[in-house]
């Protein structure tokens, strides 16, 4: 059954093994990415604490899609949240909210990369599943709040055009092209390769 929910959700990718392997690094960039936006203080904290920043408890949760992390009746709750929800790459929020729920008190021990991926073996079974969905809601929420997003997120938030499908609405995301410095911006259309890239995965789908 694990098996199977998964590659329903990485159907989307040409095979379950390309599907498998491109996501979890993905995850790690991208929820470094939202952490540094909306979480600027353990964002910090990551980026000078040794390998920190390349959150390595995504790789573990994700590996068989937070089946150590729940029961199995919370696992199958997590999953249909996870596949229903507004986002392609909801599980990057869910680890988000993870982190920023369960690490601040880790954080203030001064707690060592290594302590901190030592923790999440220590803290498998214990995360309350309601509080960590009701944080990723939020995270979302205020990510596509934002006044600007990083052209990299657009992948992360689904967003072919510059709308973005919440739970309750859609919303104007307004796409700036940090990563490219903006040159180019104003290329074909106004939008950069990493936007013309999506959109046209989108077109082939």
């Amino acid at each position: 059954k694990t098996r199977n929910l998964f590659v329903l959700k990485t159907s989307t990718f040409n095979s379950e093994v390309l599907g498998f392997f491109c996501k979890i690094p993905m995850t790690g960039t991208s929820c470094s990415q939202v952490l540094g936006l909306l979480y600027p203080d353990i964002y910090l904290y990551f980026s000078t604490t040794g390998d920190a920043l390349s959150l390595s408890c995504c790789h573990r949760w994700l590996l068989l899609f937070f089946r150590r992390e729940y029961d199995t009746q919370s696992l199958l709750k997590l999953w249909d949240v996870i596949l229903a929800a507004p986002s392609p790459h909801f599980q990057v929020f869910i680890c988000a909210s993870m982190i920023t729920l369960y690490f601040p008190p880790l954080i203030a021990r001064n707690s060592s990369s290594t302590d901190l991926l030592m923790s999440t073996h220590q803290l498998s079974g214990s995360y309350d599943l309601d509080a960590v969905l009701k944080r990723a809601r939020t995270i979302h929420r205020d990510l596509v709040n934002l006044a600007e997003l990083p052209c990299s997120l657009i992948p992360l938030v689904g967003a072919a055009r510059e709308e973005v499908r919440c739970w309750d609405r859609r919303r104007d995301v307004s796409f700036t092209c940090f990563e490219c410095s903006g040159q180019g911006a104003g290329e074909k259309g106004g939008c950069c390769e990493v936007k013309r890239n999506y959109q046209a995965e989108l077109r082939k789908r």
